[in-house]
């Protein structure tokens, strides 16, 4: 049975793409953005945009590794991995690059999720201390609030 699995894809389905009830879907955002604003930041303690958009990136990106077996990935909390330094060259193609793998990660993570059953959800995921139903949740929830934070600082730019 994958009623719980296909209400979780419809989520991460929403979020990227779809009609959230809470404002704009993820690649709403994304693809509003002008890629002179995405790689400003407001002050030396904040992050860009891209920063941002990249550390969901990665998230997502360690969450569908994982959905594939690979139970070794992981990301060390406020390492390079997680938030990247801004790059040198900050034009629109280096951030059409970062939506463009946020694209087929979207796709990557779904067709993942999708091999996945409800008998899953509470069992221990990829030898950690944590259900799967306890990470999907995790992501969706990382997912809205960066959602927001990429927001703010476009307009913010």
């Amino acid at each position: 049975m994958t009623k719980e699995i296909n209400n979780y894809i419809s989520e991460f389905e929403t979020i990227y793409n779809g009609e959230p009830w809470y404002g704009k879907s993820l690649m709403a955002v994304l693809e509003n953005a002008k890629p002179t604003d995405v790689f400003k930041k407001q002050n030396s303690h904040g992050h860009s945009a891209y920063e941002v958009a990249y550390h969901l990136y990665a998230w997502r990106d360690l969450l569908t590794k994982r959905l594939n077996g690979d139970t070794k990935s992981s990301i060390e909390t406020n390492s390079k991995q997680d938030w990247p330094s801004l790059l040198k060259e900050e034009t629109a193609s280096t951030w059409n690059e970062l939506v463009k793998k946020i694209e087929k990660n979207q796709q990557e993570l779904v067709k993942s999720l999708a091999k996945w059953s409800d008998d899953k959800l509470d069992n221990n995921f990829a030898d950690t201390n944590y259900s799967l139903r306890t990470f999907l949740n995790g992501q969706i929830q990382h997912d809205i609030y960066h959602i927001g934070q990429i927001a703010l600082a476009i307009k913010n730019a």
